[in-house]
């Protein structure tokens, strides 16, 4: 089971905007230690424990317990009062999914201390959770049974909403009003509506979302989760008055308060010039059309992969290959410090590669990046560039952002490097860069579903001291105080991939997806100006078609990678290289959607037409900013690629 954490609150790049850390109090302290003492096995309970609010003190040395966790109060007066121990000394583990098994137990924990002040039922033999569920047979909690395969798989909200409410013993006080079918993913024909519209009403449960209160009835729970919804089952005092008529709810926080900037404006003003007034505006497509389009390209595009669809074994002919694709490029014969790299190292390099140590069927490992990384040819950081010039390093492919789900099909000899399969390349990344995942995780972030997640818009956000870059896709988790919480993927002790909720102002991110329009489109690639050319995202630039897919990502198109392949595959292309300059600039203008650019080797975004030339935006050179510029219509154009079916 993936191991996952939540909750530390965000540092922003430029300044905090730290939400409020939960004020502890005795009546958290009660209602934790049950919850605590319901998650068994999960929590350990010693056989000494202090009384509520005791005021003994633990040095908490949990790794998976930031300092600003939101639940590190609440972790400190557990263990502090001596109401739970970690999992070891090192690991609290405090956010795992809640299993159907477990979620019944806690159900008839819940029904039996409410109605008697304490829990009779105790561990099943041979199966810990048969006693459990023999009780919510007989009380009623188990409306229809549970495969035996089903017992020990994460359960839904729906489910938990549903075990939870017919816990009751009697009908919780409705102080909220909460139409029929007012829940905008619970319609009600939903198998699990009755549970969730009385928790709402009750006012222990409000949604995933502060702002539109979607349930998320299908998603998984996790522990914190349930503690917070059995908190406020357990006492009425703690549960939360809210409406769900439509005029109380406010809009997206990230469409509300989207700034624009001058030269977005006045970019706009020309397009619409052309085009009608508010066509700047217009959504050109729709989410659903976007992915039709992804997976068209992906099927289409030699180098894009859909992850989410690879088995779990592939040839270990197909990962030689891939490996072995990759030389070192004649003519790029320098380090980064102007050395010679010499015969000797590059044997070390190519003996790491461990080719002998590839099996005839390789086992496809699942892995999160964790880390902002350089995608490299070979397992080294050897630069190979050309003599006087380091940033042009032929080794560096790309660069992957956190977040980026891959493929792990080979480790290098000294344990240091895993060559991976992202989206859109193949190559060696860090492996402290990387978490192992399971299937479920893995696919959540390969699909990038726009209603369960948000999309970075900054150039880059730094939160909780990863930097994030635009385009990245993270989990949401909900809204609170005007931001979104989000879940970021960290590496654990181990290796393997655990969670924590941060939170993301709205100006560098927005639920879902951007809309696409031509006026985002402009204030996304307006606000790269300035950031420095990186060659493949070398030293933490951009460069030219890394500013291309960035952008577009923010949209959800998922683009090739390199310029080759962005101008054969990632749109509708039309040659330019027979064209004329006023059949260049007619073709051109003429075009409603977002347009590159692409020469030899290069790409730019097409901006508009000014007194005869061309406007571009682009990640222009080693040693310049992303910049705008005029350039020759009549200049060495070889296509220009609208992004549209």
């Amino acid at each position: 089971m993936m191991k996952r954490t939540l909750n530390p609150i965000s540092d922003r790049e430029n300044g905090d905007r730290r939400s409020p850390l939960p004020v502890f109090s005795v009546r958290r302290a009660l209602c934790l230690f049950l919850i605590c003492a319901l998650l068994s096995p999960f929590f350990e309970i010693p056989a000494r424990a202090a009384e509520p609010g005791s005021d003994e003190s633990s040095p908490l040395t949990f790794s998976d317990v930031p300092a600003d966790a939101w639940y590190r109060e609440d972790v400190a007066a557990a263990v502090s009062a001596g109401f739970v121990n970690g999992r070891t000394p090192t690991v609290f583990a405090p956010l795992e999914p809640v299993l159907r098994s477990e979620a019944v137990k806690l159900a008839v924990c819940l029904r039996e201390r409410l109605e008697t002040g304490a829990v009779v039922t105790k561990n099943g033999s041979p199966l810990w959770y048969s006693s459990y569920a023999e009780a919510a047979r007989n009380c009623g909690i188990l409306a229809e049974e549970i495969p035996d395969g089903g017992w020990t798989e994460p359960a839904s909200r729906g489910e938990i909403f549903s075990f939870f409410a017919r816990a009751l013993p009697e009908p919780p006080e409705e102080i909220n009003e909460i139409p029929e079918d007012s829940i905008p993913d619970v319609p009600g024909t939903h198998p699990h509506a009755a549970g969730i519209y009385l928790l709402y009403r009750a006012g222990a449960a409000q949604g995933t979302d502060g702002e539109t209160h979607a349930a998320s009835p299908d998603a998984p729970v996790t522990r914190a989760e349930c503690a917070a919804t059995l908190m406020r089952l357990y006492d009425p005092a703690g549960r939360i008055r809210f409406s769900m008529n439509a005029a109380d709810d406010g809009e997206d926080p990230g469409i509300l308060g989207r700034e624009w900037s001058e030269r977005t404006l006045a970019q706009a003003a020309a397009y619409e010039s052309r085009f009608g007034e508010g066509t700047a505006d217009e959504i050109l497509m729709t989410p659903e059309e976007i992915a039709a389009y992804n997976a068209s390209m992906t099927a289409a595009c030699p180098t894009l992969e859909d992850l989410a669809a690879w088995p779990d074994t592939v040839d270990g002919s197909l990962v030689s290959a891939k490996i072995g694709a990759y030389v070192f490029p004649a003519g790029y014969d320098y380090d980064a410090h102007g050395n010679y790299v010499g015969d000797e190292t590059r044997q070390a390099i190519l003996d790491n590669r461990a080719l002998n140590a590839i099996p005839a069927s390789v086992s496809v490992g699942r892995a999160i990046v964790t880390a902002r990384c350089d995608l490299r040819s070979f397992p080294s950081s050897v630069v190979f560039a050309p003599k006087g010039n380091p940033g042009f390093d032929r080794a560096q492919e790309t660069e992957l952002s956190v977040g980026t789900p891959v493929c792990v099909l080979h480790k290098s000899a000294d344990g240091n490097y895993l060559f991976v399969q992202a989206y859109h390349y193949a190559g060696w990344i860090p492996a402290k860069s990387a978490a192992s995942c399971g299937k479920e995780t893995f696919e959540r972030y390969a699909r990038r579903d726009p209603e369960t997640g948000v999309t970075i818009t900054s150039p880059s956000v730094t939160v909780g001291g990863v930097r994030l870059d635009m385009g990245v896709w993270l989990p949401f988790s909900e809204v609170r105080g005007g931001d979104y919480e989000v879940i970021l993927p960290i590496r654990g002790e181990d290796g393997t991939c655990l969670s924590a909720v941060y939170a993301l102002n709205p100006s560098d991110a927005v639920r879902g997806v951007l809309p696409y329009t031509v006026k985002n489109f402009y204030e996304q690639a307006f606000r790269y100006l300035g950031v420095l050319y990186g060659w493949g995202g070398k030293d933490g630039g951009v460069d030219c078609s890394g500013f291309v897919c960035s952008v577009m990502r923010t949209f959800g198109f998922m683009l090739p990678r390199n310029t080759s392949e962005q101008r054969v595959w990632a749109g509708k292309t039309t040659d330019l290289s027979g064209l004329g300059a006023e059949a260049r600039i007619s073709a051109l203008s003429a075009s409603r959607f977002p347009t590159a650019i692409y020469k030899k080797g290069h790409v730019m975004f097409f901006l508009g037409v000014e007194e005869g030339r061309i406007k571009i935006i682009h990640a222009h050179s080693i040693g310049n900013p992303v910049s705008l510029e005029s350039i020759d219509p009549s200049g060495d154009l070889l296509t220009m690629t609208e992004f549209r079916p």
